[in-house]
């Protein structure tokens, strides 16, 4: 009798022991995703290509040039968009946390894909809309869960 109880309790201890380690785990898994969200965000800062591009814009946006005649600059609203995509993709499939970029990346991303997928603007400088449908997509369904809540 006596080994049974010892037995048992025994049992109950390694179940709690995985327990508390697939807790920890998962905080640990969670956490991670956070940093590599963060990681992701600041790019938009710290990439020297991506930064190069976005001064290319900037300048041109100032000039006028940029709105003139956008094709010249289609590599740069690509590099861009393609950081955008990398984004939202990385959301998408649960390697970003959405609230994360939501909450550094939102305006940033409605600004230039509002800007660079414009039916004129993306007409002129020859970029396909369709290559970007997952970031329209994925800007709509935050514009409706904003319009979803407004009034509550």
């Amino acid at each position: 009798m006596l080994q049974a109880v010892g037995a048992l309790v025994q049992a109950v201890g390694v179940v709690a022991a995985a327990i508390i380690a697939w807790w920890q785990i998962s905080a640990l898994r969670r956490q991670q995703r956070g940093w590599e969200t963060l990681k992701a965000c600041e790019r938009y800062d710290t990439d020297v290509i991506l930064d190069g591009a976005l001064k290319t814009l900037r300048d041109k946006r100032d000039t006028g040039q940029l709105k003139q005649d956008p094709r010249p600059y289609r590599l740069e609203m690509t590099i861009v968009l393609n950081y955008i995509e990398h984004v939202v993709i990385g959301v998408n499939q649960g390697f970003y946390d959405e609230q994360i970029v939501k909450d550094h990346l939102e305006t940033i991303m409605r600004d230039h894909v509002g800007e660079f997928l414009d039916p004129d603007m993306a007409r002129r400088s020859e970029i396909d809309k369709d290559d970007y449908i997952a970031t329209t997509e994925f800007l709509d369904r935050w514009k409706k869960r904003q319009i979803g809540t407004k009034f509550l």
